[in-house]
């Protein structure tokens, strides 16, 4: 047994995430900060409106800057137009 052995287990079992070449993003240096929020992004992890509500809580699931569509991560990250200006 190993973690490597345990990670792959792990990833076999969520055929729905496509794969990515992780031991690339953890080899770019850059600070540790933005190699977790990169892997929480690349996850679809990062708490948004769309994932939390997915987790069970009642809330709004519109994007809390435009109001427009749906706060996921590709919205918030790629298409909202108030974030983009930032």
């Amino acid at each position: 047994f190993s973690v490597k052995s345990a990670y792959h287990a792990l990833c076999n079992l969520d055929q729905q995430i496509p794969q990515w070449p992780w031991r690339y993003i953890w080899k770019v240096k850059v600070p540790t900060k933005v190699l977790h929020f990169s892997w929480l992004l690349a996850r679809e992890a990062c708490l948004t409106q769309e994932n939390i509500r997915r987790r069970g809580f009642q809330l709004c699931s519109r994007c809390t800057f435009c109001g427009l569509e749906t706060e996921s991560n590709s919205h918030l990250f790629l298409h909202c137009f108030v974030t983009g200006l930032l």
